[in-house]
């Protein structure tokens, strides 16, 4: 069968906007500074991993143990790829790396879904 990759990098930005940081990551709010500490406000979370590549690798795995669980016959190969190499510069751990050695050789064909990643090509 046809693969259907799926990938994911290392986005840290929320959905149309930059990332929070510092005290200013609340819209200006002084009560929450720590990213270490997952913090829930109304329907939103904020910390370390919620706007970031970290949810989708949890979503991703969430969605490979329920493949793996269920078994359902699909009509294409679902690859994942998670990347380390989030910050650029990092020497044979990114995507370019991969595709260098024939590892995505399967994914060329498509269709690709890259989560996380602001200006993936």
């Amino acid at each position: 069968p046809s693969a259907l990759p799926v990938a994911s990098g290392g986005a840290e930005t929320e959905q149309g906007g930059a990332p929070p940081s510092g005290l200013a990551w609340l819209r200006g709010r002084k009560t929450h500074t720590d990213p270490f500490h997952l913090l829930h406000l109304g329907d939103r979370l904020y910390g370390c991993g919620t706007s970031c590549s970290l949810g989708h690798v949890a979503l991703l795995t969430q969605l490979l143990c329920t493949l793996g669980h269920h078994r359902p016959h699909l009509r294409c190969n679902v690859v994942v790829l998670f990347l380390a190499a989030s910050q650029g510069g990092e020497a044979g751990l990114g995507a370019d790396w991969l595709l260098e050695e024939g590892m995505l050789e399967e994914c060329r064909g498509g269709p690709v879904f890259w989560l996380g990643v602001p200006g993936s090509r």
